[in-house]
């Protein structure tokens, strides 16, 4: 590695060194001439031809100080450090000064990792030189003498405050400390202030890489690479590397295999690079290739564990399982914990229905490392994979004469919790009933299982009571006082969770997480301005907390706010540029805000930036299809499917495209052949079956959805896909009674909505039935509540719509609809409080074109206040134009307020609505009113 200064020092003082030898000294002109090109040579940056010229030089004078002093700096200019120190050696014994020759001496011993000797070969005589201070500082940094190191780089930086290497010397010290930020200041000044300084770079770079951040590792590491002296080729093959792996991981997949075929072709076998280019041929399927490197890797590291764990993984994807068995065998003698393979493996044994076989394996390496929480949940797996007992009552290995199981509480509980998850909830509880927790974290664990499988089997009471008596137990506990509020959540109890969660924040009232889940209950509550209030506090505590910008955009988006949504969303994408979901997110706003120019400009450049990202690529497509460009987005969906073609939601995402389009032929050629490879993906047979339906083909709808192999788990979804394609045949009795089923079997709210929607269809008299029981179970889904009255108010049932909409406020009383819906019917009864209600529901949605007409609406028809009441229902009209009901609106407000304008632009749109004969609610009013107008009309 090469500083700034002393070469151009010592350059100069020997170019008129042997100008002086030149003219008296008595050397030979071939002698003085030779040098002097090797000088010329040596500047140019050609190494090679100075070094030929001085070796030539020194064949015949061997005690020519001079020529070894200049080859020791071409030595030290191609990081030949061993060489160069050697070289210097020459040079002082044949009468070169050592005090002279002492920073290039000590540059070479740092290089060659000699760091005492390098102190020794500054002395201290040059204390006062920015240069030297930092070279001492670097030699006792590696000899972890941080004070000192530290004491060295201040003084550089006190002669010169804006120096390179010393601002990298002190961020390396800020980076052991953990100051990461101070770390990131100093490499941002030293790069910026000295943009050619490799060593910047590479620190810049590395602290990124380790940070697992390549968002900045990435630019740095393409910087350091364009210098033209970039640091010595070792590291940079080893920063190509890197630079590689963050494109990798990144799906920046095509520039990843360039780098990658750059390190191969530099050192085709290095370990590395093969495993890096094995990771490219595996994306691209080509197995036998990636093999090919994989087994070269393992010839110069026979132990790499993670290229054993790859071949294991290629052989099963090949169908080749002994194979594979007998890598994971190899890998898992080598680390016999790593969890990689053990998970490979225990895999295998399962689908070979040798449950036992993945026990034993993963018992024993859970008894030599019982500390490892990955081998743990393996084994939890395992066991509650079982396809006898489950459990401890087969388990081998025992500890002081009791099984495992029995033994140690955290396998328990992890068992328990498998167990669960699998809905052997019987054996989980058996497991659970035995167990004594002894202690608060294995308290809190067994008592959020006993949880979850309460809420899962509809008992509320009782989960509510378990989570209740755990926080009796200890009341300051931050913990339970969580799992009680989110018990709360869950049976919709947002009052209570938001009063358990207030308990939580005096005993931690800065803990961003509780602030956050207690910014959420405000918003379920529809107390928008707490919720807003909560999460700003999140963001003076922790500015860039990415879920409390989400957050904020979500609750403005909830308020009908769509532009301070994307505002928000904007300012968390530009604090984490490298999220790619944020940026899909982004997309897929713009869109639905028709910014349909935005999106589709920050789709295509995610597509450019990135043109392996399947997902990229996909929201492209979407966005040129949202553009009208239907064939470009069909393009650029057919290139994401085949980017991801494991992937079975990009072909489906095609299938839907085309069927959009009127492409209904090859949506059905699309969709078939996903149905053949992947008869496990539900959502392709729901579409399929769908498009037969739509394409007159019933009974192969049918034939689809009978196709469909059913079991315990997914008997539901297939219920329902076979309702939904009943329901596309227009056969809505059917249609309901399969609902039905499907909800008596697991009552949810999407059921219940189902099946209120296919028996209104069917024309049954009392549809809402299952709106009401699930209202019983749920008293606080106010989804179903909402829907529950509009279903009365729709039909006539006015005083039960008053009610249902009621209760709904009692539960969120910011609720805009009802809000609108309650002010419509006291309007239409009358009544004094129909503004209040109107009122309110503006409040909460000011930007609703529909609540604004209902309030405005309101204030014209006697509400005092006329001219606000245009106002409003002017902005209704622009929004909804096509609405002739709130044309008329604004045409009766301009009536009322006796303005002649007024009363002729009123005259204008009732003629506009009027002009043809489309019904509308309002049209006989709309009538009189024209009439009226067009009589009081002065003549003319």
């Amino acid at each position: 590695m090469r500083d700034q200064i002393t070469a151009n020092k010592l350059l100069i003082l020997f170019v008129i060194f042997v100008s002086l030898l030149m003219s008296g000294c008595g050397l030979s002109q071939s002698t003085a001439e030779r040098l002097g090109q090797a000088s010329n040579s040596l500047e140019k940056g050609d190494y090679r031809n100075a070094e030929i010229r001085l070796k030539a030089l020194l064949q015949k004078q061997g005690d020519n100080a001079q020529a070894w002093l200049m080859l020791g700096r071409v030595s030290l200019a191609t990081y030949r450090y061993p060489d160069a120190v050697e070289q210097f050696r020459r040079a002082t014994a044949n009468g070169i000064d050592a005090a002279a020759v002492a920073v290039p001496m000590a540059k070479a011993l740092l290089g060659e990792g000699e760091y005492k000797q390098a102190l020794e070969a500054l002395g201290d005589g040059a204390a006062s030189d920015a240069e030297v201070l930092v070279l001492q500082g670097r030699a006792h940094l590696a000899l972890d003498q941080v004070d000192a190191a530290k004491d060295a780089f201040d003084k550089s930086l006190e002669l010169q405050p804006d120096y390179a290497p010393a601002l990298v010397g002190e961020a390396d010290i800020a980076s052991r400390a953990q100051d990461m930020e101070r770390a990131r200041a100093l490499l941002g000044r030293a790069t910026s202030g000295a943009p050619q300084y490799a060593p910047a770079w590479q620190a810049t770079a590395r602290m990124a890489y380790a940070e697992n951040n390549c968002s900045r590792a990435e630019p740095a590491f393409k910087k350091l690479l364009a210098l033209k002296d970039a640091g010595p080729p070792v590291q940079l093959f080893e920063s190509r590397s890197y630079l590689a792996d963050c494109q990798l991981r990144t799906g920046k997949v095509a520039d990843a295999k360039r780098n990658i075929g750059i390190l191969v072709k530099q050192a085709p076998q290095s370990a590395y690079a093969n495993y890096l280019q094995s990771l490219i041929d595996i994306r691209e399927r080509n197995y036998d290739q990636a093999s090919q490197h994989l087994q070269r890797v393992l010839s110069s590291a026979p132990n790499s564990v993670r290229s054993l764990t790859l071949l294991a993984s290629i052989k099963l994807e090949q169908g080749d399982k002994n194979a594979a068995e007998l890598y994971l065998k190899q890998a898992i003698t080598i680390a016999p914990n790593d969890v990689s393979a053990l998970r490979l493996l225990a895999s295998l044994y399962l689908q070979r229905n040798e449950d036992d076989r993945a026990v034993r394996m993963l018992e024993d390496a859970y008894a030599s490392n019982p500390g490892s929480d990955g081998i743990r949940a393996l084994l939890a797996q395992a066991m509650a994979s079982r396809k006898d007992e489950p459990g401890e009552t087969k388990t081998r290995r025992r500890i002081g004469g009791a099984p495992l199981v029995s033994s140690d509480a955290a396998l328990r509980i992890d068992v328990a919790a498998a167990m669960a998850r699998t809905g052997n909830t019987s054996a989980a509880l058996a497991l659970l009933d035995g167990f004594t927790p002894e202690n608060a974290d294995e308290s809190l664990s067994a008592a959020t299982i006993r949880i979850g499988i309460d809420l899962r089997d509809q008992r509320p009471e009782q989960a509510v009571e378990t989570a209740r008596k755990l926080v009796s137990e200890a009341a300051d506990d931050v913990a339970r006082l969580r799992l009680l509020a989110r018990t709360y959540t869950a049976i919709g109890n947002a009052d209570a969770a938001g009063k358990t969660l207030d308990r939580a924040l005096e005993v931690e009232p800065k803990n961003t997480d509780l602030l956050l889940s207690r910014a959420g209950i405000f918003a379920r509550l529809g107390q928008y301005a707490d919720a807003t209030r909560t999460l700003t506090h999140v963001l003076e505590l922790a500015p860039s907390d990415l879920k409390a910008q989400l957050a904020l955009a979500q609750l403005a988006a909830a308020q009908g706010k769509q532009a301070e949504s994307i505002s928000w969303q904007e300012k968390a994408y530009a604090a984490h540029p490298e999220n790619s979901e944020l940026a899909l997110r982004l997309v897929q706003s713009y869109l639905a805000a028709q910014r349909t120019a935005d999106g589709l400009e920050l789709a295509s450049r995610l597509a450019t930036d990135q043109p392996a990202n399947a997902a990229f690529a996909r929201i492209k497509g979407v966005a040129l299809l949202a553009d009208g460009q239907g064939d470009a987005g069909i393009a650029s969906l057919s290139k994401a499917a085949a980017l991801a073609p494991d992937e079975p939601a990009y072909r489906l995402d095609l299938a839907q495209a085309q069927i959009a389009q009127q492409h209904r032929d090859s949506a059905l050629q699309q969709l078939e052949r996903l149905r053949r490879e992947r008869p496990d993906f539900l959502p392709a047979a729901s579409v399929l079956a769908r498009l037969q339906a739509q394409m007159g083909d019933a009974d192969a709808a049918l034939k689809t959805v009978q196709d469909i192999p059913i079991d315990k788990q997914n008997r539901v979804s297939v219920n329902t896909l076979k309702a939904q394609v009943l329901a596309t045949l227009g056969k809505y009795d059917q249609a309901a009674a399969v609902y039905s089923t499907a909800y008596g079997a697991e009552p949810n709210q999407s059921l219940a909505l189902a099946l209120f929607d296919t028996r209104r269809r069917a024309g049954a008299e009392h549809p809402q039935g299952s709106l009401i029981d699930w209202l019983k179970r749920r008293p606080q889904d106010t989804v179903v509540a909402l829907r529950l009255a509009q279903w009365y108010q729709s039909s006539d049932q006015v005083g039960k719509a008053e009610q249902a909409y009621r209760n709904l406020l009692s539960i969120d009383g910011s609720n805009a609809v009802a809000l609108n819906n309650l002010a419509l019917i006291s309007s239409q009864r009358k009544e004094g409080d129909a503004e209040e209600y109107a009122r309110r529901a503006h409040d909460a949605a000011p930007d609703n074109p529909a609540i604004a007409d209902t309030l405005g609406w309101i204030l014209v028809n006697g509400g005092g206040e006329v001219k606000k009441g245009v106002d409003l229902l002017r902005m209704a009209a622009a929004d909804l134009s096509d609405d002739p009901n709130i044309q008329y609106h604004l045409a009766f407000g301009l009536a009322v307020s006796k303005d002649p304008a007024n009363q002729a632009q009123a005259r204008k749109i009732l003629g506009e609505i009027l002009k043809d004969d489309a019904p509308f609610d309002e049209r006989a009013s709309a009538q009189a009113l024209l009439k009226r107008l067009q009589n009081s009309q002065p003549d003319t």
